[in-house]
Parts: structure tokens; sequence; C-alpha cells
């Protein structure tokens, strides 16, 4: 495979890392042997969309879940024991 040189513009191999014709050296950023992406160039790139919105809606419903929880517990009065009579042989 061939591309373009940069400087010349004649054809070269595309994993030349300098011009046959006018000799120029090419950058490493130039060459196709670039390094994948680590994770944190990833997350440099952006948070995908889908992960924000996942991220929002999630929230809302643990918010909402609490909120229900805490307006069922203030409806619903405890009751209090009746109290229980005491017998005399006890109280000795």
């Amino acid at each position: 495979m061939k591309k373009r040189c940069a400087y010349c513009g004649e054809m070269i191999l595309k994993s030349a890392k300098e011009c046959e014709h006018c000799g120029r050296i090419f950058p490493k950023s130039e060459t196709t042997n670039q390094p994948r992406a680590t994770g944190i160039q990833k997350w440099e790139k952006g948070v995908p969309s889908w992960v924000v919105y996942g991220t929002i809606v999630l929230g809302i419903f643990l918010i909402a879940l609490m909120y229900y929880q805490a307006v069922e517990r203030l409806s619903d009065p405890i009751e209090k024991p009746a109290a229980t009579p005491i017998n005399d042989a006890d109280a000795r």
C-alpha cells in the first residue's frame, strides 16, 4: 500500500519513515504504527452521551424511591402497644 509524501507529493510506501524522493523524515505521528489509546486517553475524548443520560435517569429513580419510602413511613403512624394490667402477684 502506498501514500503520498506530505512534502513532495510523490508516492511512497505507507510504512516508510522517510521519503525516498525528497529525503524528509516523517514525525512519529504520521506513521501507521501508533499505539492504541489507553483508558485515560479514551476518557479525555469525552463520556458517551448514553452514559450521562443513564446516570441521570438512575439518579432520578433512586431519589424518587427514597422520597416514596419517606412519605410512606410518615403517613403510617406507629401504633403504641396497649397497656397491660399489672397483676398483684407480679408486683411482689
